[in-house]
C-alpha cells in the first residue's frame, strides 16, 4: 500500500507547503513494547470496545524536525525506558538529551490539548493564555532559539511496586493501570493554581508543569536543563497532580464496566487462545501484585 502523502505546515519550524510525517505523540518505543507484553489486542479506556493498533499520532513535523527528535528518542529509550522495564534501573547521569526528549513529548501532547480546550470552550481564558504562552516557550526551546524553557519544569516520577495501599483504594488495579498503559494529557486546574502535561510511559511518570500551586513540594523528581542525575527512589510528591495515578487506576475500573458482550466473549476467546503464553507473561504479575496489596 503506497504511503499517504500530507502537505502541510510544519507544527515546529513553521515551514509551509511540506510533506508531513505521521508523528506519535507519546514516542513509538512505548507502545511497542507495550504491545509486546500485552496478552491480545490493545485497548484504550477511552474506547474500550475498541482494538487500537497503535498509540495516538497525527501529521505534525516535517522530516527534518522529526529528525530533531530522534537522537533524544533514542538515548531516553535505551539508558532510561527499557533498564526500567526490566527492572534494571536505578540512578542515571543525565545530559541537555534529557529535558529535551521530556520537553518535546510533552510539547506535542500540549497542543492538540490546547485545540481541544478552544474548540470545547469550558477552559479560564487566564488558563489557556497560560497553556499557549507555554507551548510558545517550549517551542522556541525545542528549535534552538533559547536556551531553555523558563519557568516550566520537568519532573519525572518512577513508580515502584507498592507492598500495601489505602483502603479507599482497595479493589483498585493500581500496578495494572500505571505499569500496563500509557497516554498523555493536560490538566488546567484554575482553583488550585496548577496547570501541566502529565504523561505516562508505563510507569515513567512525566510532569511538565506550567505553573504551581501553594504548598506542593517535588523532592527528586525536578530534571534540570543541562546535566544532573535521576533515579528511582527517595522521590515525593505533594501535589494536586499527585492524584493522576488513583485517575488512571479508577479509569482502568471505568473501562472494564463500560465493556460489551461481544468485546468480553473476544478477550475470553484470546486469552484461551493463548494460554500457554499466560503463566510468567508481564501482564499476569502484575495483576498478582494488584491482588497481593495489603
Amino acid at each position: 500500500m503506497a504511503k499517504k502523502k500530507v502537505i502541510g505546515t510544519c507544527a515546529l519550524c513553521d515551514k509551509e507547503n511540506i510533506e508531513l510525517e505521521l508523528s506519535h505523540i507519546i514516542p513509538k518505543f512505548v507502545i511497542r513494547y507495550l504491545k509486546k507484553i500485552s496478552i491480545g489486542k490493545i485497548r484504550t479506556v477511552g474506547e474500550p470496545n475498541s482494538v487500537s493498533q497503535d498509540s495516538e499520532k497525527h501529521y505534525l513535523l516535517c522530516g527534518e524536525c522529526e529528525d530533531r527528535f530522534n537522537r533524544s528518542e533514542t538515548l531516553f529509550a535505551e539508558k532510561v525506558f527499557r533498564p526500567f522495564q526490566f527492572g534494571k534501573f536505578s540512578t542515571i547521569e543525565y545530559d541537555e538529551w534529557m529535558n529535551y526528549f521530556l520537553t518535546s513529548v510533552s510539547w506535542r501532547s500540549l497542543i492538540f490539548d490546547i485545540e481541544f480546550f478552544e474548540e470545547e470552550g469550558k477552559i479560564h481564558p487566564e488558563n489557556l493564555k497560560l497553556l499557549k504562552a507555554s507551548a510558545s516557550t517550549m517551542k522556541d526551546y525545542l528549535m534552538g532559539r533559547r536556551a531553555d524553557i523558563g519557568s516550566i519544569q520537568n519532573h519525572l516520577f518512577f513508580f515502584e511496586d507498592l507492598a500495601s495501599i489505602p483502603e479507599e483504594y482497595k479493589g483498585l488495579q493500581i500496578h495494572m493501570s500505571v505499569l500496563g498503559s500509557q497516554g498523555s494529557y493536560t490538566i488546567h486546574n484554575h482553583v488550585a493554581g496548577t496547570h501541566a502535561t502529565f504523561t505516562n510511559m508505563m510507569g515513567i511518570l512525566l510532569f511538565t508543569i506550567y505553573s504551581f500551586g501553594d504548598e506542593e513540594s517535588w523532592e527528586n523528581t525536578r530534571i534540570s536543563v543541562g546535566k544532573g542525575t535521576i533515579g528511582v527512589g527517595d522521590q515525593y510528591i505533594t501535589s494536586t497532580l499527585g492524584m493522576e495515578i488513583q485517575f488512571l487506576a479508577e479509569s482502568f475500573e471505568s473501562a472494564k464496566a463500560q465493556l460489551s458482550d461481544k468485546t468480553k466473549y473476544n478477550i475470553e476467546k484470546t486469552v484461551k487462545k493463548n494460554k500457554d503464553k499466560i503463566p510468567g507473561s508481564r501482564m499476569l504479575k502484575l495483576k498478582l501484585k494488584d491482588i497481593n496489596l495489603e
